[in-house]
């Protein structure tokens, strides 16, 4: 499968999705994002602990998640809570700690309306998983292309997600991120923890995931290998 179009204006996205409102402006991101400086709104959660930008950009509003900040604990407890749960209006189980925080998330960004042409949602690492749930909530989002992202639920969740929804997950072959949490088939047939990946995925770059050392790992998880790999 070929990359999506506008793929690498959305990694460009996704990378500021990590900026502080400060640092967005001077952000080498923000002209390849392609999105206009005026329109960008940063928003949060009480506890500081998950953001999403807003951008509209020639073809469509971007909304853009913020992945884990590795110095922040709270997230990665948060990324942890992989236990599967069900929520109203979602056929099958998925994550606990993405679905509660995307939901706290998604009522405090403002309704979309028809002007704001499509909109896309986007992010890097666990703001790739989050995307993916913002589209499950979002009647308004057309799309989502995500890069490095985490499983999102177990099978019945992705059947429903994939014929409601159209996602396409960026993955690095050396990216050990996007096998985990990991499923059932790993962990002896536990239900509880059996993920499946949503949408259809593009493998970039060169590696396995499975073999590579931990530090290879870390640096094919991140941005700047996703940018290599997808430019190169």
């Amino acid at each position: 499968m070929i990359l999506p179009a506008n793929t690498i204006p959305l990694l460009h996205c996704s990378a500021l999705a990590y900026c502080n409102e400060e640092e967005i402006l001077t952000s080498p991101h923000l002209a390849p994002s392609l999105i206009d400086p005026a329109t960008i709104r940063q928003y949060t959660t009480d506890d500081e602990m998950w953001s999403a930008i807003v951008g509209k950009s020639p073809f469509g509003t971007i909304v853009a998640f913020r992945g884990t900040q590795p110095e922040n604990w709270s997230e990665w407890l948060s990324d942890a809570s992989c236990e599967l749960v069900r929520s109203l209006f979602i056929h099958g189980r998925w994550h606990r700690g993405f679905s509660l925080a995307c939901n706290e998330l998604y009522c405090r960004i403002p309704d979309f309306c028809p002007s704001d042409g499509p909109v896309i949602s986007t992010g890097h690492s666990a703001g790739g998983a989050m995307a993916q749930a913002f589209m499950a909530f979002c009647d308004a989002c057309e799309r989502s292309i995500t890069f490095a992202a985490p499983m999102l639920g177990n099978a019945e969740f992705a059947d429903w997600f994939d014929a409601n929804h159209p996602c396409v997950r960026v993955e690095h072959a050396g990216d050990i991120v996007p096998h985990l949490p990991p499923n059932a088939d790993l962990l002896g047939l536990i239900p509880q923890i059996d993920y499946r990946p949503v949408g259809s995925v593009v493998t970039v770059g060169t590696g396995n995931a499975l073999l590579a050392t931990p530090e290879q790992r870390i640096a094919d998880h991140s941005i700047a290998a996703y940018l290599a790999a997808i430019s190169g």
